[in-house]
Formats: structure tokens, sequence, C-alpha cells
């Protein structure tokens, strides 16, 4: 499942003056290896250099918008906020880290960001906190968070005292303004136009030694070539077209007058919003002398008051990033009065004294559900651990229904026959096996009561979701986990043959504890697998090794995992893709035998478990549990028995199709 993660890296920055007024900033965006977090330890996220090279490579880096600030995690960044755009990047090996130019816009709201950052470099006193937010979408090595590879580059935003988790912090190392200016005479003898000369000066090395030297000094405006200007000469005009666009969508005009400002040219925002306000007082004079009719008046949209009470019932149930509410909403207490009208607190709906007038006897049950789905997928995302099932479950669709689920495994050609000059082809036969898989409907409600309202108990109230999410994952993984462990540890029966999934007559069971001598007979015994009713082998080797936690260090020295670089390889540490892949230490929390494993090919050459829920018809995703409230409208009644009820509910099938491309070892 891809996920979203904002990493916000510390900045080392170096400037210099630009041609046309603007200011170039050199700085290095990001380094490999573990993110810290505040307290200066490392986290589980790692970024891993091949991905950084990679995505240079790629161009991921080039034309990258820099904004002030980051968005809020459920905004679009603004384009009143856009600072400039990052280019020439580079990959340093040495250093394993990534540096590129910044090139601001010389704006009347990027030029006191312009001047301020001139003054932290010209001062000589140790500077703020200034750091890079680089946005982008990971692909992480399955069952880590070892980032492998970006899908997609956002942005790289400056920011000021980054506060979330995850971040590196690093003292902001500049070059006063002083040196700046004797590096740049010293270049003006070698480069002669001079309002086309710039500094670059490198990182210092990781280890924090001296600085390159002189040669590491490169030119860099001369140096940029006329085609990579012609792109940032486009990036910047596609950038204004789409902010004058979005600055007259936003105000409120007619769509005539709109198209009619959008077809004339405007060097700033200051022109674009003059124009509007011109385009009003026109509206305004033909309205006053009744000219024309333009029945209602030019509005400018702002939220309904819905959205506003959805952002405080957000905060109330821990929604990340969602914004505190005034002062005098900031006690649950308080908004549900408003919501409901129950000064009193007897449970029932008042409408003659609610103070939103939309609100229904559902709106705060609806809101608060609302609310809490997001913490569920929020809290969901952060549970990779009990997540290891969505590696090995492949989900299939239904037909919206909830009955039993057929499993069906194809086999029985073999070779394709040959077919003679002028011959007639011969007809094949596929045959087939099936298993089933029953639906299993898990749920339960909880409820908010009357006295964590009243008693305006937050912290309660946001851990209600958070444990929704835990124990909806901790169902799944337990249900998938019992295919291995069910009837004393040698799965279920399947109805094609009526044996038991793991059995000597599958060739898929053994006694012998893990090992690199024990790993290569379980390689060997699933690449014989064979197919249904043919002798064909299935040629897959295992692509999991699913373990219980005590075995989990034993797998990384196996398989050749580690940080060091080793001195010899064993067949088992070397990964030849999907024909022979290494194994990947995939560890199961449900598991209490320290000794028993199981090992399973990759489902996307080989699928064998398959899960299918009632809520996600189509297929192809895992998705969150389903939460709604229960409360019934129609009775008028907003809460019962003095409880908000709130229902979770899963529903899903999971089972295997056959015994072909799994084993298991129940160690005695």
């Amino acid at each position: 499942m891809p996920e979203t993660t904002t990493a916000l890296i510390k900045l080392e920055m170096r400037a210099a003056p630009a041609a046309n007024g603007s200011r170039q900033f050199h700085a290095r965006i990001i380094r490999a290896g573990h993110t810290r977090n505040l307290l200066n330890e490392k986290t589980d996220m790692h970024v891993n250099a091949d991905a950084l090279q990679a995505a240079v490579e790629a161009g991921q880096f080039e034309g990258l918008a820099c904004f002030i600030d980051h968005a809020n995690l459920y905004e679009h960044p603004s384009l009143h906020n856009l600072f400039g755009a990052w280019h020439d990047a580079q990959y340093h090996n040495s250093s394993k880290a990534v540096t590129a130019t910044l090139t601001t816009y010389n704006t009347d709201e990027t030029r006191p960001i312009i001047d301020r950052l001139d003054q932290i470099l010209a001062n000589g006193t140790p500077p703020p906190d200034i750091g890079i937010s680089l946005v982008f979408y990971p692909q992480y090595e399955p069952g880590t968070q070892r980032i492998q590879s970006f899908a997609q580059i956002e942005s790289a935003d400056l920011v000021f005292f980054p506060a979330a988790d995850g971040r590196i912090l690093e003292a902001l190392s500049a070059l006063n303004q002083t040196e700046v200016n004797n590096m740049s005479e010293q270049l003006t003898e070698t480069a002669p136009d001079k309002d086309k000369t710039a500094v670059i000066i490198e990182n210092a090395a990781a280890d924090g030694t001296t600085p390159a030297p002189l040669e590491t000094v490169n030119k860099f405006s001369a140096a940029i070539d006329q085609e990579h200007a012609k792109r940032q000469e486009e990036w910047v005009n596609e950038v204004a077209r789409q902010g004058i666009q979005t600055i007259l969508s936003n105000s409120g005009l007619p769509d005539v007058i709109q198209t009619r400002l959008s077809r004339q040219q405007y060097q700033t925002p200051d022109q674009v919003y003059a124009a509007i306000r011109e385009a009003r007082e026109e509206l305004q004079a033909l309205d006053s002398s009744d000219v024309i009719d333009l029945g209602e008046r030019p509005w400018i949209y702002t939220k309904a008051p819905e959205d506003n009470i959805q952002e405080h019932v957000d905060w109330f149930f821990g929604v990340k990033g969602a914004k505190a509410p005034p002062p005098n909403y900031r006690k649950i207490d308080q908004l549900y009065v408003a919501l409901t009208g129950d000064v009193n607190f007897h449970g029932v709906f008042q409408r003659d004294k609610v103070l939103l007038a939309s609100a229904t006897t559902t709106t705060l049950a609806n809101m608060a559900v609302d609310a809490m789905n997001k913490v569920v997928m929020t809290q969901m995302s952060d549970l990779t651990f009990w997540r290891w099932f969505e590696q090995v479950a492949v989900p299939i669709p239904n037909d919206g229904s909830v009955q039993s689920m057929k499993l069906i495994t194809f086999g029985g050609i073999g070779d394709l026959p040959t077919v003679s000059e002028g011959a007639a082809y011969t007809e094949l036969t596929v045959d087939d096996v099936r298993e089933t898989a029953s639906f299993t409907k898990k749920g339960g409600y909880v409820g908010i009561t009357m006295e964590m309202i009243r008693n305006s108990s937050i912290v309660e109230i946001q851990a209600v979701p958070r444990a929704l999410a835990i124990a909806a994952v901790r169902t799944r993984s337990a249900a998938v986990s019992t295919i291995f462990t069910s009837n004393a540890g040698v799965g279920p029966t399947l109805a094609q043959d009526s044996t038991a999934l793991f059995h000597a007559d599958h060739n898929n069971i053994g006694t012998t504890a893990l090992a690199q001598a024990e790993w290569r007979v379980i390689r060997s015994e699933c690449f014989q697998h064979t197919e249904v009713n043919s002798s064909k082998v299935l040629g897959v080797y295992p692509k999991f090794a699913l373990l219980p936690a005590e075995l989990y260090d034993a797998a990384l020295v196996i398989f050749g995992y580690g940080d060091g670089v080793p001195t010899s390889y064993t067949p088992e540490a070397e990964d030849r893709g999907l024909v022979d892949p290494r194994p990947i230490p995939l560890i199961v929390p449900d598991w209490t035998d320290a000794n028993n494993y199981a090992y399973l090919v990759d489902p996307r050459v080989y699928p064998v478990i398959q899960i299918s829920y009632a809520q996600s018809p189509g297929g192809g995703v895992h998705p969150a549990p389903e939460l709604y409230t229960v409360t019934d409208e129609n009775q008028g009644l907003i809460f019962t028995n003095d409880v908000m009820p709130i229902k979770v509910r899963d529903w899903f099938a999971v089972n295997v199709n056959g015994p072909r491309g799994i084993g298991k070892r129940n160690v005695a």
C-alpha cells in the first residue's frame, strides 16, 4: 500500500546573487542514512544511497518547487508561498548526499524572506533553525522502513524550526557575505561577464572536516546553458499562469469577466488583484445605475459553518494536522451543547437551542465518525509491524455478496504439443482445484459516554479511534497467521484432497531448525512442487521466510543482512530477482512457538494466500475497517443510554488455494 511520507531534513546553505535580482542558494537537500528525531535518536526510516542517486539521474529533483513552509496535511501548497525552484541537482558519492541550487523568484512576497536569509548568512552568530521539508512518496523495501526508491518527489520546502517527528537537526552552516564577495572577486578574473557569475560552495565533508579547496568552487550562472534557461522560464510561466487562474477562480466574478481578465498580461499578483477590484467596481456601478440586472451580487467563497465545526471535531479526536478550535470551543462539552442544544445533558436533541442551524440528531455522531475514520487511516499506516500479512495475502475481488469465496488453482496442460504442418490443433484441457473461504464478520461498538463529554476527557476520546485501528489490524493478522498454526501446526484440511495443508504428501513440511543448509533444502523443495494434475514443476523459489520474533536475528545472519560489507557471500545472501530471490525475513507477531517457521513464494508470481473484503468488492487493496454511527435519526435522540455508540465492522474471507508454493517447519 503506498504511503505519503514527509521527511524534514536540516539544510546547509550557501548564497550568491543572480542576474535578475533574485537570489541563488546552494544546499544539501538530503543525505542517505537513518533520519533522526528531535532527541537526536535514529528512527526506523532509512534512506538508501542508491535511491538518492537514482532519483537524481531520473531528474526527480530538477524543477522541484520550493514553498515557504510546507502545506497542511489536508491542503495543497499555496502558490502565494512559492519561493523558488531547485535545479542542477547532483549526487555526491563520497558524502552520499544530494545538493542542488535554489533560484528564488523576485516578488513582493519573496523579497522579505530573501532579505532575512541574506542577514542570516552575513551574521557571524549561530543562525536560527532553518530547514528543508522534503515531501515525497516512498517505496519501501518489503517488511522494512528502508526507502528503496521515490515514486514521486513533490517539493522541497523552506521551513523554520520543524517540529514533527523524524527530523535531522543540524546547525545551519553558511558563508558570511564577506567570504562570498571575496570569492566572487577571485572568479571575476576567469569569468569576465560578472553579471552572469556566481559561486557554488560544496558542503563540508560529512565528518566535519574543512570544506574543499577553491578548485571545488564552480561557476554556475554562466555555465547554465540556453536549454536549461528555457526550461526554467517555461516553469516560471506555467506557475504564473496557474496562479492567475486560481486567483480569478476564487474572485467570485462572473465567468465571462473571468475569461476577459485571463486574457490580459500581469507582471505581479498585485496587478491581478487590482484588475479584480476594478471589475467589481464596474459591476457595482452598472448595478446601481440599473443598466443591467445582475441578480445576485458578486460573492466570495467561505467555508460553510459545518466545515469549521468538523475541523473542531477532528481536533478533539486527534486527527493529525487538525487546527485547534478557538479557546471557547476547546472543551468538547461546549461543542456538544452547540450541536445538540442539550444544555442539561439529558441525552435529548433540542432543536430550539442548537447554535448550528443545520444541525440534526445525527450531526455530532456523523462528524465524530468522519474524524475517527481519519485517525484510523493514519494509525493503520503506522502499524507496519502488524500489517505483515499485506505482503503475502493477495486482496481479490468479490461480487458484492458475502457468500463463500472460491479460490481456484489452474493447471494440467504441461507443455504445449507440437503442431505439424497442415495438421489440426489438439484441444487442451485445463484442470483446476479449488478451496473455499467463508466471510467472517468482526466488529463491535465503542461508546463515547456522557461522562467523557461533560468532563471534556480529550485524551480518552482520542484513544478510541487509535484502539479501533489497532484492534482491526491485529484481528486480520491473527486470521492469516492461523492458517499456519491451526490443527497443531499442520494447517487447515484441504477440500481438494482431504489432506492437511502441511503434509508429507504435499512435500512441504519438515522438522529441521532454521539454518543455511535447511534453507537450501527448502529452496529445492519449493521449486519441485508440481502444478495441478501435471508433472511440470512449479519452478518458483520462496520469497518470504515467515518467522517468530525469536528467530529474526538468526535469519538476518543466515540470509546475509547487515550494515557491514562482508568478505564473502553465501547463496542465501544474494538477490537474483524473481527467479531466485533473496529471502525476506517477515515476523508474524501472533506466533508463540519460538522455533517453528514457514516459507512462501512471491504472491506476484504465484498467489497462495488470498483475502477478500466485503467493503472492497473491487479487490486490489487492504481497506480500512468500516466505522459508522448507530444513532437512529427517526427516534429523535442523539444519544442512547447516555452513550454515543460508534460501530466498527471488518468483514473478510481468507484462505489458501492449495499446498503449492507454501511450506512449514514444525521444529521438535
